[in-house]
């Protein structure tokens, strides 16, 4: 296999992978920011309506930040290294890795926090949609807790201890992670669990796609069906986001295992991966930014796109409405309307 080194790659190589993550990692907090931003300050009965989906976005998003904090601080802006003598032999000195690189390898390591705590999110859809029980229940919200945050705060720390005078923790390309050395730790604690989380949530997300399909199929009302599709592909779209984010990376992993050290590959690893919050960004504000561009649509009552069934819908209801008003029936009002019309907010607190 060969190592994580870039001495192979052309200087224009080695300049844009070392560029792209600090620009892809700031964009990434931001995104990770604007979530946590966006739940604290919703109010006290709003969080505790969607508790579970809450606290797991908001582990999602702290996590992520420490992370793309750290993977935007790339080597070209770390010493990684000095030289320390071993215990005795003054004369002979082993390279060590400083505070900054063991910090680096230490954060970026915690982003299986946020790995793990999106297949606990595809669990709580599937809990939720598929089996049809309470999603806040105390034994989810711990098993999520120990699978997403405690597992891999354990794992993290633990390699800070392992080996005397060779450091898990180290220079491994472009960032400080586990060395070239152990490869096998690589996998053991970071790749494997990472397959399987990519494995494990495409399996949920196939049983919810079903499920779902089914309950639209068997709906009765148009609100109903669309409530559904929308429900279906919100959890698509977390499963997507994860698997876009990680699949460049598992390439690159598998091809430098084979041997193989491709510049664009580490060029796309170092892309993707850094953008985990983006894309969480992108998927939890959806339904928020659908909700308001329906408002505005909807500032004008004659708007067609605030009616469900089309134009011959909305020119029926147009004639109930005259036709209460020629008989003295009360109106509804627009408000109700659009409410009973299943506007795409129910999409946001449906969880």
């Amino acid at each position: 296999m060969k190592k994580d080194t870039m001495a192979d790659f052309s200087s224009a190589w080695n300049a844009a992978i070392k560029v792209t993550p600090n620009v892809s990692s700031a964009i990434s907090v931001i995104g990770s920011f604007s979530i946590a931003f966006h739940i604290l300050r919703r109010s006290k009965v709003d969080f505790k309506k969607k508790f579970t989906y809450h606290y797991l976005m908001l582990i999602i998003s702290f996590t992520d930040i420490i992370s793309s904090t750290a993977m935007a601080f790339s080597q070209a802006f770390i010493d990684t290294t000095e030289e320390m003598p071993v215990d005795g032999q003054q004369d002979m000195p082993f390279v060590k890795p400083k505070g900054a690189c063991i910090a680096q390898a230490w954060a970026i390591q915690m982003s299986m926090s946020t790995i793990l705590c999106l297949a606990c999110l595809c669990t709580h859809f599937y809990v939720h949609i598929v089996l049809g029980k309470s999603a806040k229940k105390v034994k989810y919200i711990v098993a999520y807790t120990v699978v997403s945050l405690i597992i891999p705060l354990a794992v993290s720390i633990l390699l800070l201890f392992l080996g005397k005078d060779d450091d898990y923790y180290g220079q491994a390309g472009i960032w400080c992670w586990i060395t070239d050395e152990h490869d096998a730790a690589r996998f053991f604690f970071f790749y494997i669990p990472l397959w399987f989380a990519m494995v494990y949530t495409t399996i949920l997300m196939c049983f919810i796609v079903v499920s779902i399909k089914e309950t639209a199929t068997n709906a009765h009302t148009e609100s109903t069906k669309r409530f559904v599709r929308e429900m279906r592909l919100q959890g698509i779209l977390y499963c997507a986001s994860f698997l876009t984010t990680w699949t460049f990376g598992t390439v690159n992993r598998i091809a430098q295992v084979a041997g193989l050290n491709s510049p664009f590959l580490v060029w796309l690893h170092t892309l993707m991966v850094p953008l985990q919050g983006f894309f969480n960004a992108l998927v939890y504000g959806r339904p928020f930014y659908l909700a308001w561009r329906r408002r505005i649509q909807c500032s004008h009552k004659s708007h067609l796109g605030c009616h469900r069934g089309g134009i011959w819908a909305y020119l029926v209801r147009g004639f109930n409405r005259s036709v209460k008003q020629v008989l003295g029936i009360k109106n509804v009002s627009y408000a109700e309307e659009r409410a009973e019309s299943g506007d795409i907010e129910v999409v946001t607190s449906a969880l």
